[in-house]
């Protein structure tokens, strides 16, 4: 008394083209252990405080100018936009290293990628097996914190991509 409607098929088909790519994926999987993969071996054995570049504060009313002046005299490597005491951002690497003129007068906040407390990491953390570390997170920048819960600096998903070409 039972029917097979195209729902039924459809679902199937769907559940069976899932089994059948997470089978192939753990085939692969097993033939290439990460030992083969010497960059993903020395990456493993990293931790965030390594790869963290230093970073300076500096508020959301500052123009992009201001936040490279105190960035360069204090030679760090990255800025964080703050609202008071509270970190709303982290500004965006691009903007870092490749500024042009006509842009130094605007709000830093306008290159700014906003985070939150989410995007925080012990400096202590491994960069693999981080649940916090996603290869495809948007903005691909996380503040290091230290044990106390000061802030040690900022992770960026290219520093991360450099040490792997270096290794």
């Amino acid at each position: 008394g039972w029917t097979v409607t195209e729902l039924d098929i459809f679902f199937s088909a769907m559940i069976g083209v899932w089994l059948f790519t997470s089978a192939r994926m753990n085939v692969r999987i097993a033939k290439n252990p990460v030992s083969k993969f010497p960059k993903l071996d020395v990456l493993s054995q990293i931790r965030v405080k390594d790869l963290a570049r230093r970073c300076v504060a500096v508020e959301q009313h500052e123009t992009l100018g201001q936040a490279l002046e105190k960035m360069q005299a204090s030679a760090a490597g990255s800025v964080l936009v703050q609202d008071g005491d509270e970190v709303i951002g982290i500004m965006h690497e691009k903007f870092v290293t490749e500024t042009s003129p006509e842009l130094l007068d605007k709000l830093v906040t306008q290159y700014a990628t906003r985070t939150s407390r989410s995007d925080w990491i012990n400096f202590n953390d491994l960069i693999i097996g981080n649940s916090k570390i996603d290869p495809k997170f948007i903005h691909g920048q996380w503040i290091a914190k230290d044990d106390s819960g000061a802030i040690f600096g900022v992770l960026h998903r290219s520093d991360i991509a450099a040490r792997l070409e270096l290794s």
